[in-house]
């Protein structure tokens, strides 16, 4: 983070020319206000485009996503998928994204999958 002090830090961040996405990895989300507040803020404190939300594809977070499905929706308009093809290409996606990632490798890009 640019704040002197602040000890908050990305995941990861993935920078083009001119945009760079914060990466958040969350492995049991329960509060969706929280979560999203808390992105949010480190997107605005650290002056990234946007930012990538990277789960596991698990019960306890297809659960999450469900019951958090619009406030999601609404922090993270991309399709993880189309996110990542963009992302892959070099491309800005244009906004931020959930991106699920299966256990057995298959990275998945659609909230609630």
């Amino acid at each position: 983070m640019p704040i002197r002090g602040d000890l908050r830090a990305w995941d990861g961040l993935i920078r083009g020319l001119d945009w760079a996405y914060g990466v958040e990895v969350e492995t049991h989300p329960t509060d969706g206000q929280g979560l999203i507040r808390r992105i949010e803020l480190k997107v605005r404190d650290s002056g990234v485009s946007g930012a990538i939300l990277v789960v596991p594809r698990t019960r306890h977070v297809r659960e999450f996503i469900a019951a958090s499905r619009d406030l999601l929706a609404a922090a993270f308009p991309i399709a993880g998928a189309r996110a990542l093809e963009l992302l892959s290409a070099g491309v800005d996606p244009g906004g931020s994204a959930v991106v699920a990632i299966p256990s057995r490798g298959r990275v998945e890009g659609r909230v609630g999958t």
